[in-house]
């Protein structure tokens, strides 16, 4: 894409159209030819901006062709709100009581506030596919519609889940005084918040757990009670060994044997990854005992799998000419 040269004229021209202008996304879109003009990458222009490439070229693209005009009647774009659209958006979000819809909600007012999807972002935690995503329904149905889906949701966390009967809060409770292993104790202490009456969200910030592990639990106990949560202390990670690493007896006597007639240091440790893996070892041990990467690891296992010794010796470097 052919560079367009701004002039001199045209560089006055915005400077004193930026300093007279009062609406704010007029100014933002003048703030981007005036960096433009000055020399500004486009990669340089997003970054201060937070606007994409596409848009940046877009807003220059029209004030070549229609003149600084061109770029002002852009204002009557979809980030044009009444008075009374933008008093709407933040009555509803100073009413708002739940923090997932008040968060929500948030985004909406940033918006119509002139700010920008990557400062919406930043400042809600969303990610900018999601703000576009609320920000569209929003300009098709309006709030009512957010805020209807938001209050729904907000019941299916509230009131979706169940009620524990006394009889079950009092196993959960004998169970936690009686438990010794400190993660079986944290786990009854989320579903205990829940038979509490807590909701999810307070049980998973009060014990670490994220959302969606508290519904596990929840579900695990409901379906086997306490001895469901006491049988996950038995649970033991098993070490992953691939099946295409496993090694003959043979192959173990022939590393062995190798190991102890190993010539040069580079053979040795390619040696000593295989005989670890060998004896069951997992891929982060081998890799903190040789100092090597698991890439690497798996490259040297691979070559005497499929070459035997002869593959994993050191190749000699050829000769370059001068």
């Amino acid at each position: 894409m052919k560079r367009y040269e701004f002039t001199d004229k045209q560089i006055a021209e915005l400077e004193s159209a930026h300093q007279a202008v009062q609406d704010p996304q007029q100014a933002f879109r003048l703030g981007i030819l005036y960096l433009r003009a000055h020399g500004g990458t486009y990669g340089d222009i997003c970054e201060q901006t937070g606007i994409s490439i596409s848009a940046a070229e877009g807003i220059v693209r029209r004030y070549r062709a229609g003149g600084i005009e061109a770029v002002l009647a852009m204002r009557a774009g979809k980030r044009q709100f009444t008075p009374e659209q933008v008093s709407e958006v933040k009555s509803a979000y100073d009413a708002a009581a739940d923090k997932w819809t008040r968060r929500h909600l948030e985004a909406v007012y940033l918006y119509v506030q002139g700010k920008t999807y990557a400062e919406i972002s930043d400042s809600t935690g969303f990610g900018q596919t999601t703000v576009i995503r609320l920000l569209q329904e929003y300009r098709e149905n309006g709030l009512e519609s957010i805020v209807e889906r938001l209050v729904k949701a907000s019941r299916r966390k509230t009131d979706g889940q169940p009620v524990f009967t006394p009889e079950q809060a009092a196993e959960l409770d004998n169970a936690r005084k009686t438990a010794t292993n400190p993660k079986t104790i944290r786990r009854l202490e989320a579903l205990l918040q829940l038979a509490e009456g807590r909701t999810f969200e307070d049980a998973a910030a009060t014990t670490g757990y994220s959302t969606s592990n508290i519904y596990w639990l929840k579900r695990e106990y409901l379906k086997g009670g306490t001895a469901s949560i006491f049988r996950m202390e038995r649970r033991k990670k098993q070490p992953f060994i691939a099946h295409r690493h496993k090694f003959t007896p043979e192959q173990k006597a022939e590393i062995e044997a190798a190991r102890k007639t190993a010539a040069d240091k580079q053979t040795a440790v390619r040696l000593k990854m295989l005989w670890l893996r060998a004896n069951g070892k997992s891929m982060p041990e081998i890799s903190t005992a040789t100092g090597y990467s698991i890439n690497t690891i798996v490259c040297v296992i691979r070559q005497y799998q499929e070459g035997g010794l002869d593959a994993i010796a050191p190749k000699r470097a050829k000769k370059q000419r001068r």
